[in-house]
This record gives C-alpha cells, structure tokens and sequence, in this order.
C-alpha cells in the first residue's frame, strides 16, 4: 500500500511494534516505519505483531544537517504518522 496516497484516509496496517526516539513505531517489511500520533512508546506491546487503524498523515521532516549537508541528527524525508490510531495486538496461533 502507497501510504502517500493514503494520506487523509482512514487505513488499517498490520506490523511490529517498535519504539523509536521520536515516538512508537509501526514496523512492517520492506517499508519505511510508521509513527502513531500520541503513543510515545509501545510499552508490554513492544516486539508483538500489533494491528493499528487511523487517519494516515505525510509530512516532510528535515533533520539537522551538518556543513557537508549531511543529516547528522532527527528525521529527514517524508515521514509517515497515523493519527487518531486504535490498536490492538494480533492474537498468535498456539503451537503444536
């Protein structure tokens, strides 16, 4: 899913619960993370496959750059954030 087409819509997405410094962190293979608005960390949840349904919002970040130009702290780039989010952790199958 183009998440940058999302943006303003209502979306459910499927991943790993991650934390991160600027926030909780939806981390699904293959695509950037994914911060939830207002959750500043996953707590207990951090680690287990978490379900999170919210308003998809992109906003283009800027790090601080050093002389070269390189991003030498923060986020930089279009940063993807759900907001309004309700989640809940995915139920594991029992192993036999």
């Amino acid at each position: 899913m183009n998440l940058a087409e999302q943006a303003g819509k209502i979306v459910r997405l499927r991943g790993t619960a991650g934390n991160a410094h600027a926030g909780a962190v939806l981390l699904r293979d293959g695509e950037p993370p994914v911060y939830v608005t207002g959750l500043p960390d996953w707590g207990l949840a951090t680690g287990l496959v978490v379900e999170v349904t919210g308003v998809v919002e992109v906003q283009q970040a800027t790090g601080t750059a050093d002389p070269a130009g390189r991003i030498s702290h923060g986020l930089a780039g279009e940063v993807f954030q759900l907001r309004d989010a309700d989640w809940h952790p995915v139920p594991v199958p029992p192993t036999r």
